[in-house]
């Protein structure tokens, strides 16, 4: 009996091991917008204004996120990088304005800007090659806008697949969210939270754990992992069961 339940849960740790995702395995900056602009990662990017605003926050997807007022308020970093061409910028959006609006750049008009996220229209979005035309994220809901480098760049939406573009970006310095070049120009009537930058390219089960992030743990649906543990432990204890019944 007790042989038959290790073996099992022997099992479940090495499905567990290999199913479960890596969200944090080269994150170079995390903001959580938790009524902060400091750097989650511990790699101390910390987020300035730019515009001579003010900071503000509201209830976001996960905790608090940082509220844009679409004139003075956008965040950046001049320091805040990525060398090569392999990367992941991941983050939340919650939007209504159909204005040009800039959500995260890396890199600046003096720096060529390479990895530029546009929503241009209400159903356009432009980023460092990709132009997704037909997109409705100008709901006021929260949305995951994910993009992967290597070599191509590709756009991901609520964790579905947009477009690609066989442009390679490179991801030097220089971060702003919520505006375009420090000048108030372009910044975000909305709200932006958890910002990730990987130096690596996610992987289809990364994707998934940033998408099924939630402020409600309750209303956050079980990944397929928590399901296949769930299913093992049933098995497991039926297993037992039939044991006890043959024995006797």
């Amino acid at each position: 009996m007790y042989l038959l339940i290790f073996k099992t849960l022997f099992f479940i740790g090495l499905l567990s091991s290999a199913l479960n995702a890596d969200i944090t395995s080269n994150l170079e900056a995390h903001y959580t917008f938790n009524n902060t602009l400091d750097d989650a990662s511990g790699n101390g990017h910390t987020l300035s204004i730019a515009g001579g605003g003010s900071a503000a926050y509201e209830l976001g997807q996960i905790g608090n996120a940082y509220t844009l007022n679409g004139a003075d308020n956008e965040l950046f970093n001049s320091s805040m990088g990525l060398s090569g061409t392999t990367g992941t910028v991941s983050f939340w959006v919650k939007l209504t304005d159909s204005t040009t609006q800039s959500l995260v750049i890396m890199g600046n008009a003096a720096n060529n800007v390479t990895m530029d996220s546009f929503i241009s229209s209400a159903t356009t979005m432009n980023a460092a090659g990709v132009n997704a035309s037909g997109i409705s994220i100008l709901d006021d809901s929260w949305h995951n806008i994910v993009f992967t480098f290597n070599g191509t760049t590709n756009l991901y939406i609520d964790n579905v697949f947009v477009d690609t573009d066989t442009s390679a970006a490179t991801l030097n310095s220089y971060l702003q969210v919520g505006g375009y070049n420090n000048t108030n120009g372009l910044v975000v009537d909305g709200a932006i939270d958890n910002l990730r930058i990987y130096s690596r390219v996610l992987t289809a089960g990364d994707r998934t754990e940033l998408f099924n992030e939630s402020t409600t743990s309750a209303n956050a649906p079980m990944s397929p992992m928590a399901y296949l543990v769930l299913i093992l432990t049933i098995l497991s204890i039926g297993l037992y069961k039939n044991r006890q019944v043959i024995k006797t």
